[in-house]
């Protein structure tokens, strides 16, 4: 940390000297020796000798000097009370010393800041940050929120405490107050990145806390609008671009999204990048381009949730059913309860070998009442009048149930509504989906 000072001080220092030259006529008066008097130190004295200790403690890292320029800067202070260069500095060395010395006072840097004149106040870090920075490696955010709380009552504009209560709120994952507190971040500094980059963020912790994501489209256009800002400013930051474009996609504004992820995965080249650009490439029906990067991915030893089925959908847009089944029958191998995983697995084996629908489901386990309901619906001998999409809640289970509904149309030999049931299956935007993915590629490769 260094203070900016505007003004070099100058000073005229005279020296006045009196010399009696006693002269007279016809004598010679031996001269007399002017006593020496020394000057007294000035304000500007002590508040060049404290620069230059605060200057030599940045230089060495050594407690002594930064508690030496704390007490000439003081000396300084009282010389010139209202000196606003001296008052910053003296108050920005005491925050310093106060927080390395074991025995700080919180109260004595509270008063030296309440003394500041106003302009100077709004800008330094108020008082309370001194016990924030002791404590924020180790404490939690109960014991932390308290001493923002503070420190905001001490200085309510200070965007960087409103970005830090934020960052602690979202740690106890109470979402709509960490929104609330990096609004007022944003407010206060509105082109700071790393505000706007936290706004964002904070609005993807509302967005992630709800059973739907893809419904959120006002936030998810307010996510976006805040990291697309912070990206602008920031281009070197692979998890605001990241971010961004994971917004895109749950949009179903898939060219955006894959600006975005491929900004991302070319900073920083991870599984979580390169199964976010992967989405992109399949919401774009690039099968190809996803297959690639996927086998890029497991060639750096990069794990991702589903390579196979990646490969699986690659080989599937081109027409190999046959290698696309075996593909995918290696994901069931990770996760053989998985009923998804095993439903897709059948309808790509019935697809491969050009047989009715075989639906071998013992080992799956079914978790939850929606998944109840497909499997029944999708064992009865003779389909249900009423289908799946009659009792989904919202647009993810709308996506399920069309994919699903679609599927048993394809067993019983209705392929016009197979292929209605998927268009519909697509058009709910859930493109994180591996239905939504699957949708696009029966109904562009599989016969109908």
């Amino acid at each position: 940390m260094k203070n900016k000072y505007t003004n070099t001080l100058s000073r005229a220092v005279t020296i006045a000297a009196t010399v009696l030259a006693l002269s007279s006529c016809g004598t010679n008066a031996p001269k007399q020796d002017t006593p020496a008097f020394k000057k007294p130190l000035t304000a500007f004295d002590y508040f060049d000798m404290g620069a230059e200790q605060y200057n030599r403690w940045e230089q060495t890292e050594q407690l002594m000097p930064l508690l030496l320029a704390e007490k000439l800067f003081a000396k300084s202070l009282a010389m010139q009370p209202d000196n606003i260069n001296i008052q910053q500095a003296h108050y920005d060395t005491l925050m310093w010393a106060s927080f390395w010395k074991n025995d700080y006072s919180e109260q004595e840097v509270e008063a030296a800041f309440n003394a500041l004149n106003p302009l100077i106040r709004q800008d330094v870090s108020p008082p309370a940050k001194i016990s924030y920075a002791r404590l924020s490696g180790d404490a939690s955010a109960d014991t932390l929120i308290p001493i923002l709380f503070r420190a905001i009552q001490q200085q309510p504009r200070n965007a960087h405490t409103w970005k830090e209560l934020s960052e602690q709120y979202a740690e106890k994952e109470h979402d709509w107050m960490a929104v609330a507190a990096a609004e007022h971040a944003v407010k206060y500094a509105l082109d700071d990145p790393e505000n706007n980059q936290r706004l964002a963020y904070a609005i993807n912790g509302v967005i992630e806390s709800r059973a739907c994501n893809f419904e959120q489209k006002p936030l998810l256009k307010r996510s976006a609008y805040y990291g697309a800002k912070a990206a602008a400013a920031d281009k070197e930051n692979a998890d605001t671009a990241g971010l961004v474009g994971l917004q895109y996609l749950r949009l179903g504004l898939h060219p955006l999204a894959h600006k975005f992820a491929a900004q991302a995965y070319s900073l920083e080249q991870d599984a979580w990048n390169g199964s976010l650009l992967i989405d992109t490439y399949l919401n774009l029906n690039k099968y190809q381009e996803a297959a690639e990067l996927a086998q890029t991915l497991l060639s750096n030893g990069l794990k991702y949730a589903e390579p196979y089925r990646d490969f699986a959908l690659y080989k599937a847009s081109t027409g190999h059913w046959d290698e696309a089944s075996l593909e995918y029958r290696e994901l069931v191998k990770k996760d053989p309860e998985n009923i998804y995983y095993n439903l897709i697995a059948n309808w790509l084996q019935s697809i491969s070998n050009d047989t009715p629908l075989p639906l071998m489901l013992e080992n799956v386990q079914l978790n939850n009442d929606w998944e109840e309901l497909l499997y029944n619906y999708l064992t009865a001998e003779k389909a249900p009048a009423t289908t799946p999409v009659d009792q989904a809640k919202d647009v993810c289970e709308l996506a399920d149930a069309h994919f699903y509904t679609a599927m048993r149309f394809w067993r019983d030999g209705d392929k016009a509504k197979t292929q209605q049931h998927l268009k519909l299956a697509r058009k709910q935007g859930a493109t994180w989906f591996q239905e939504h993915f699957w949708a696009g590629v029966l109904l562009k490769a599989l016969p109908m």
